[in-house]
């Protein structure tokens, strides 16, 4: 019969937190990413295994156990005094406590509006700090520090054994070191230059792309070498321009890549690039974390706003009910900014 009593007094608070904990981690499946989604669905089930545990499996244990022969001092009346002295400051000083409230909320949004997001670990360390040292040295001796790839792909077998196509690349290769934040390329066509200009004595006038697909076939043919293979595959279908950029910020890499992007679609048929690499690929991967995050957050909020309006039967209690919810949201992301 206690543990019943216990049982009936508990049930509702403890089913209510799971669910609005079950809730914020529902709104992870809001991502973009499949490794959040996947860590939100799993989380939705642990916590509803949890609630169901605490409902079932630890009441039938209590009611198994034998009645304890001693009760704490007072039977629990100093918690229950503490308790109604804080309802008793909660409802006589209202005004105080919304606006005490309403300071941490300014303050957290002043301080969250000072998040700065990147992936710029380098100037993280002093300038006189060798490993920032060495990295600025390559950054600047040796055409930059901040390596990815920009991937040509062709429906085509053997397309880039293709003059017109190897002249593609090479334009592309001039466009791409004409910005400011690249310090150089490297891919299949200055192989082949390369080549061309060996079998003509290093004859200066050489140093060009040939004009007949098997001049470039027997080329490639003799100069075969593993080094060669880093940059096009054998089927000549697909091949990469490896890039060299002095820029590590992930905004600047950013912007960088989606101007890249719409030079990329300027190629002609049946040519198509994309931007890849670690730093790209970590940018996006950050920006999808940070898109994904404030969806979670706005959904969460929205899905407990719900839940507290329905179990109050009251839209504006419900609102009021959800500012505890809302301030340690705020604090948090008001403290990194700070």
């Amino acid at each position: 019969e206690r543990v019943a009593a216990a049982l009936a007094k508990v049930a509702l608070p403890v089913g209510l937190t799971g669910l609005t904990t079950a809730a914020g981690f529902a709104s992870l499946t809001l991502s973009s990413l499949p490794a959040v989604r996947e860590f939100g669905l799993i989380s939705v089930v642990g916590v509803g295994c949890t609630v169901a545990a605490s409902l079932t499996f630890t009441p039938a244990v209590l009611a198994l156990l034998p009645v304890p022969r001693r009760l704490p001092p007072g039977g629990g009346a100093g918690f229950e005094r503490l308790v109604a002295r804080v309802a008793h400051f909660d409802l006589t000083r209202r005004p105080l406590i919304f606006s005490a409230f309403a300071a941490i909320l300014v303050m957290a949004l002043f301080g969250a509006a000072r998040i700065r997001i990147g992936t710029e670990q380098i100037s993280k360390f002093r300038p006189e700090t060798p490993v920032r040292v060495h990295f600025e040295a390559v950054n600047r001796h040796l055409e930059g520090a901040n390596p990815f790839s920009v991937v040509l792909e062709s429906n085509v077998r053997d397309a880039f054994l293709e003059p017109a196509n190897l002249k593609q690349i090479e334009a592309l290769q001039t466009w791409l070191e004409a910005q400011p934040e690249i310090g150089g390329t490297t891919s299949l066509a200055d192989y082949v230059r390369l080549l061309n200009r060996g079998f003509h004595e290093n004859h200066p006038n050489f140093l060009v792309i040939p004009e007949r697909r098997q001049l470039v076939s027997q080329l490639l043919l003799f100069g075969a070498s593993p080094e060669l293979r880093r940059f096009v595959e054998a089927g000549y279908q697909t091949t990469t321009i490896q890039v060299r950029a002095r820029v590590v910020d992930s905004d600047e890499v950013e912007q960088l890549a989606r101007r890249i992007e719409t030079r990329l679609a300027a190629l002609p048929e049946p040519l198509q690039g994309r931007v890849t690499g670690t730093s790209v690929v970590l940018n996006r991967a950050l920006d999808g974390i940070i898109r994904g995050q404030a969806l979670s957050v706005v959904a969460a909020l929205g899905i407990i706003y719900v839940i507290l309006a329905l179990l109050f039967l009251s839209l504006r209690i419900g609102l009021i009910a959800l500012v505890p919810n809302v301030i340690p949201v705020a604090a948090y992301f008001g403290a990194l900014g700070w």
